[in-house]
């Protein structure tokens, strides 16, 4: 009975309360370490079943009916983090045939650059197929690190390991890194078309309708939780 109590409250308690999705792509990959994509199919899919069944709210919807204390009951937020050019291409459309707000924020270091962001340079040198030497020997901040990469379990342990310890350095400390594996891998550093981020006039074009807010998702992507 206890049990049956606590779980009633807790599915009120829940209902009175905001789910915030965090979507970050809207493309078709067949790697994905992170899960940040989402087909356009399935996205569409998403969005019928959230306009069908939610009220979907803009983040300043959210803000307001918080402080007049008036949330509507499972209220959902839409959300985009980084700035991939997809956002424009892929998620615009569809948030416009479903009529539904998103807000989507903005690396802003990144808009223009025809690189990718740093994770996707890791995924593209160590998770592509490839043949790749079979040993990693690498240096970070006078740190030595060494993986045997000769199956594909053994480059995604590598892969994970690196990106763990990139995520907290500095685009100034982790550019140098990223480049070196490039050179490792004798990999093309030059970005795909399909992972660049927006450009400024595109980022414009985004912003431009009425549905979709911009945020700012600071200049370099920094791993906020480690700096001072």
């Amino acid at each position: 009975m206890r049990l049956k109590q606590w779980l009633l409250r807790a599915t009120a308690f829940l209902r009175c309360r905001v789910a915030i999705l965090m979507y970050h792509r809207v493309f078709e990959t067949s790697s994905d370490p992170w899960e940040l994509c989402v087909s356009p199919n399935h996205f569409a899919h998403q969005l019928e079943l959230l306009r069908r069944s939610y009220p979907v709210l803009s983040l300043q919807q959210l803000l307001s009916a918080l402080k007049a204390a008036h949330l509507p009951k499972r209220a959902v937020v839409l959300t985009f983090d980084d700035g991939y050019a997809d956002n424009l291409w892929n998620a615009k459309p569809l948030l416009e045939k479903y009529e539904l707000p998103a807000t989507v924020f903005i690396a802003s270091g990144s808009l223009d650059s025809p690189d990718e962001f740093w994770w996707d340079d890791l995924e593209r040198i160590l998770l592509q197929p490839r043949k790749l030497p079979k040993r990693l020997q690498l240096r970070v901040q006078d740190q030595s690190y060494e993986w045997p990469i000769k199956s594909s379990d053994e480059r995604e342990i590598a892969y994970m390991a690196i990106h763990q310890i990139l995520q907290p350095l500095r685009a100034s400390e982790r550019d140098p890194v990223i480049t070196d594996l490039f050179g490792w891998a004798e990999v093309d550093p030059r970005g795909r078309p399909e992972y660049r981020p927006l450009t400024t006039d595109e980022l414009i074009q985004l912003a431009q309708s009425e549905l979709i807010d911009i945020g700012a998702h600071a200049v370099t992507h920094p791993y906020l939780s480690v700096m001072s």
